[in-house]
């Protein structure tokens, strides 16, 4: 599990407060420099995890964080587990899924299972944080169409 805490608060004007995360991300690397990149962004990455069960694990007497970002490719069947356990358990708690594929096979069962939202993983910076922020206004966040066909995740 990697912790980060950035003293940095680059637009965050949600409610005031500093938005907090944790990630399930498979891959250690990935999982670092996403972790890395939403501190830089100004959120407060409370832990990561390499799978959704690690995290339900250590999800006992924790404080909830605000959202959950999870890598859909990697979890698989695994991540509409961890989603369906995440809405049961703490409905309050959003989750945005974010895919390598962008493969509609996988979206839609994460979007019925309870997920707010997805983003591909090509997203750039400007774009997580609209997603983040969408998911936390408005309750959900879809890429453009445009875009999402363009880019071809």
């Amino acid at each position: 599990m990697i912790t980060y805490n950035s003293a940095k608060c680059n637009d965050m004007s949600i409610n005031e407060k500093q938005i907090t995360i944790r990630l399930v991300v498979f891959l250690w690397p990935l999982r670092t420099a996403f972790a890395k990149l939403l501190s830089d962004l100004g959120y407060t990455v409370q832990s990561s995890y390499g799978n959704g069960n690690e995290m339900i694990i250590d999800f006992a007497g924790d404080t909830l964080p605000d959202i959950i970002l999870i890598d859909a490719d990697r979890e698989g069947t695994a991540a509409l587990e961890t989603v369906r356990w995440l809405r049961e358990h703490h409905p309050s708690v959003k989750i945005l899924a974010f895919t390598l594929e962008g493969e509609e096979g996988l979206i839609k069962p994460l979007l019925d299972s309870g997920a707010h939202g997805y983003l591909c993983k090509a997203a750039d910076s400007g774009e997580i944080k609209t997603a983040i922020k969408s998911v936390l206004k408005k309750g959900f966040y879809i890429p453009p169409l445009n875009s999402w066909r363009l880019r071809r995740c």
